[in-house]
């Protein structure tokens, strides 16, 4: 068997702001509710003179302003818990505090494409690593089933820390 060279198929970096995405979202979305809330009280004050004051309309303006102060405070702690989790793996990428496992990739359990089990479990080297799709993660997820590079019998060298990917380079050659 010929030395081929590894290919970085892929690395863990503070770009990796997709664990981001959701909490962003939610965040938007509390903001978005405030400034309804804000309109439906301008809109219930306007009307009070005209129809009187309703308890139908009060609903209006408290849901939004409720629901935003129930999301707001939650995405704010899951977009700080996320950037946390970012500046962890990272540091221990660039820090050389993460462990390299080596060798054929044997695949143990493979997830669906629609999850609702455990991730892709693989040996590399002995170690038994968990892929999950399904977890917010800035770590490597991608499992067999969207076309993930760790694949039975792919030779592979993976840096990760706690369970969790950091990098993976694939040799272009499979192992038999």
């Amino acid at each position: 068997m010929s030395m081929a060279a590894f290919s970085t198929a892929f690395e863990i970096s503070k770009n990796n702001t997709e664990t981001l995405d959701h909490p962003r979202a939610m965040l938007q979305f509390g903001i978005v509710a405030v400034a309804i809330g804000i309109i439906a009280l301008i809109v219930v004050i306007t009307h009070i003179g005209k129809h009187g004051l309703r308890l139908k309309s009060l609903y209006y303006v408290f849901f939004p302003l409720a629901w935003a102060a129930f999301v707001i405070p939650i995405s704010i702690q899951d977009f700080n818990t996320a950037k946390a989790q970012i500046n962890e793996l990272v540091s221990a990428y660039t820090s050389n505090q993460c462990e390299i496992s080596e060798g054929p990739v044997q695949v143990l359990h493979e997830q669906s494409r629609h999850g609702h089990t455990k991730g892709d479990i693989v040996s590399i080297g002995g170690t038994k690593l968990e892929i999950n799709a399904f977890h917010a993660t800035t770590a490597y997820r991608e499992i067999i089933a969207h076309g993930g590079v760790l694949r039975e019998g792919v030779y592979a060298r993976v840096y990760h820390y706690n369970g969790r990917v950091l990098r993976v380079d694939v040799r272009k050659e499979r192992v038999n």
